[in-house]
């Protein structure tokens, strides 16, 4: 990760990998500008909300969101509210206990596919009835076969443990009442995200914000087109 100029570990953030992933290919100038804002957007963000206030307890009330015309906030909420009670699991087991994961994951091939193809039937788009109707199957079989011949089972594990950790460290700190920096920050929003715009950003501070009706959580492998057409937007006034 430090070769990629990034500080910390992207964990299970698929959007937030894939930038990472691409800093390279851009120029220095543009590097600068972006590597805290994928960090915080897309990394930092994910495991503040989905980590910090879904452990926390708190879900949505339902009758207080704002709708819009479609409906699409309540309906959003509505899924926070199921993975919060039913969905986190996986991510209680990484952040508490990491190792005894691991010993498992790296010990049965059968389980290590399980494990990853669970969450591609939970996180992909809603309207795949089967995770490879929304991911290639091959594609799919290939992302498993890496984490299982290179034993990255355990080790992916602990990473979500050491995200954990730094997240609490942060949380623990006094709040600053210094002005933060401002930096050029873009979201997407997928099909099968739960993200609500009044809620996360209510002053409207966010530049670029993007919603689409289809993809998920792997919006990389599942809608490459959407995802690189996005990006291209958003970095278009950042040359």
């Amino acid at each position: 990760m430090n070769r990629l100029g990034a500080t910390t570990c992207p964990g299970t953030s698929g959007r937030g990998l894939v930038v990472l992933l691409a800093l390279p290919l851009m120029s220095t100038r543009l590097r600068g500008l972006v590597r805290l804002t994928v960090i915080t957007a897309l990394v930092s963000l994910a495991i503040e909300t989905t980590q910090g206030t879904l452990i926390a307890g708190r879900a949505f009330d339902v009758d207080d969101i704002i709708l819009n015309t479609a409906g699409v906030a309540r309906v959003r909420a509505e899924r926070f509210n199921t993975f919060q009670a039913e969905g986190l699991g996986y991510l209680h087991l990484q952040s508490t206990r990491p190792q005894t994961l691991a010993y498992s994951l790296n010990d049965s091939p059968v389980g290590q596919l399980a494990w990853i193809v669970e969450k591609f039937a939970e996180w992909t788009d809603p309207a795949a009835k089967l995770p490879e109707d929304a991911v290639d199957r091959d594609q799919l079989l290939t992302n498993v076969s890496i984490f299982w011949f290179t034993g990255a089972g355990a080790s992916s594990a602990n990473c979500v443990y050491e995200g954990m950790q730094a997240w609490r460290a942060m949380a623990a700190q006094p709040s600053s009442e210094s002005p933060q920096p401002v930096t050029a920050t873009g979201v997407a929003v997928f099909a099968a995200d739960s993200t609500i715009r009044s809620l996360m950003d209510p002053t409207g501070r966010i530049e670029h914000w993007s919603e689409y009706d289809r993809g998920g959580h792997f919006a990389a492998m599942e809608v490459p087109d959407l995802l690189a057409s996005d990006l291209r937007t958003f970095f278009h006034n950042h040359r």
